[in-house]
C-alpha cells in the first residue's frame, strides 16, 4: 500500500470503506483547514477523520508518573471537543502505512480526564492523550 501525506489522501479509501460496510458518505465536511474532515453517511453516522505520521512515541516517558507506559495517541482539545459538539460516532485515525484505527470521543475525552493525561505542549496546545491500546483496527 502507497504511503499517503495528508488527511485529503485518505479520503477515498475511508469513504470506500463505508461503501463496503453497507453505508455511504453523503456529506463531507472539511475542519481545521482542511487537515480534518467530518464525514457523515446516509444511515446517520457521524466519523471524524485524522491523519497521523505516527503513534504519540513519548507518551508513556510524559505520563509515567501517572502509571502510563508504552505509545500513545493525542489530539488537540478543541479538536476533540469538535468531534463531541458534532455528536461524532468515531475518531478514525489514519496513519502513514495505511491503517486505521478508531475510537469513541467520549472514551478518549473520559480516559484523559480520570488518569489525568491531559497536557500543555511547548506550543502553547492543550491535548488530551491515551494509550494506543484504546484504539481499534477500523
Amino acid at each position: 500500500m502507497k504511503k499517503v501525506t495528508t488527511v485529503k489522501e485518505c479520503l477515498p479509501v475511508v469513504v470506500g470503506r463505508i461503501f463496503q460496510r453497507g453505508d455511504e458518505v453523503k456529506e463531507i465536511i472539511p475542519l481545521n483547514n482542511e487537515r480534518h474532515y467530518l464525514l457523515v453517511t446516509h444511515k446517520g453516522m457521524k466519523y471524524y477523520l485524522l491523519f497521523k505520521r505516527s503513534f504519540f512515541m513519548k507518551y508513556g516517558e510524559i505520563f509515567k508518573d501517572r502509571g502510563q507506559k508504552g505509545v500513545g495517541e493525542s489530539i488537540n482539545v478543541e479538536y476533540l471537543k469538535l468531534a463531541r459538539d458534532y455528536k461524532v460516532d468515531y475518531i478514525l485515525i489514519y496513519y502513514q502505512d495505511g491503517r486505521i484505527y478508531h475510537i469513541d470521543p467520549n472514551t478518549w475525552f473520559d480516559f484523559a480526564r480520570r488518569f489525568r493525561t491531559i497536557r500543555t505542549t511547548k506550543d502553547g496546545e492543550t491535548t488530551y492523550s491515551i494509550p494506543v491500546s484504546m484504539l481499534r483496527r477500523w
